[in-house]
């Protein structure tokens, strides 16, 4: 049997994302006589760029909590992941239990090269993993958005903030992987914010049009 104790007032404890939240909750377990013993406490924490969830254990001798092992994601400048890994407390320092780093080459909005390094246990070396290089085509006909307009943070939570240059005007539609739209055309001629809240966590396609035939098609990716 467990208990959970939620620390801060939230629908939802476990919510982890690029919000700028902290949360945290503990978890408590009966010991053989059944009385409740403190052991263990998660603390969700997040900044621009670095999203962390700290597990603690609660040490009897100093009655108080300890760290433990964590969980760590980075993502880039274009919101796309560039490390994750399980890391533990060794009384010193975080020591890596396993872990991945990507670095991402950009033209523009578009990723033309990863390379990838996978943590590897045994040697505990991060080692090279994957290279992939991308190239681009552009159906005849289609022109590139030839005006200054971003659209993040990628992943989302449950927001997505268009920017758009002044005078102009960007339409976005939303689809999942299987072609089928889920959210309609929506028009922005300057910036707002489009609701992903009704959309579960997954992956799906934005078509961004401008006007004189333009368009660019994002990857979005909704986490929560």
């Amino acid at each position: 049997n467990t208990i959970f104790t939620v620390d801060v007032t939230s629908p939802n404890p476990y919510l982890h994302d690029f919000e700028n939240i902290a949360l945290e909750h503990t978890r408590d377990v009966y010991d053989q006589n059944a009385n409740v013993q403190l052991f263990e406490k998660k603390i969700y924490s997040t900044s621009n760029d670095t999203s962390i969830v700290l597990t603690q254990r609660y040490n009897d001798s100093i009655s108080a909590y300890e760290d433990w092992q964590r969980s760590v994601t980075v993502v880039d400048s274009k919101g796309q992941r560039i490390y994750g890994g399980s890391e533990e407390w060794d009384g010193t320092m975080w020591q890596n239990l396993s872990g991945f780093k990507t670095q991402r080459t950009y033209n523009g909005n578009k990723e033309t090269e990863t390379e990838s390094q996978q943590f590897n246990s045994l040697t505990k070396q991060y080692e090279n993993y994957s290279k992939a290089k991308y190239k681009f085509t552009r159906p005849i006909g289609l022109q590139e958005l030839n005006f200054n307009w971003s659209i993040g943070p990628n992943p989302a939570n449950n927001r997505l903030n268009i920017e758009v240059a002044e005078g102009a005007d960007l339409t976005i539609s939303v689809y999942d992987m299987q072609g089928r739209a889920v959210i309609g055309t929506t028009r922005f001629s300057s910036s707002g914010v489009m609701d992903l809240s009704q959309l579960p966590v997954g992956t799906y396609v934005l078509e961004v049009k401008g006007e004189n035939n333009t368009r660019q098609i994002l990857k979005q990716l909704i986490s929560r």
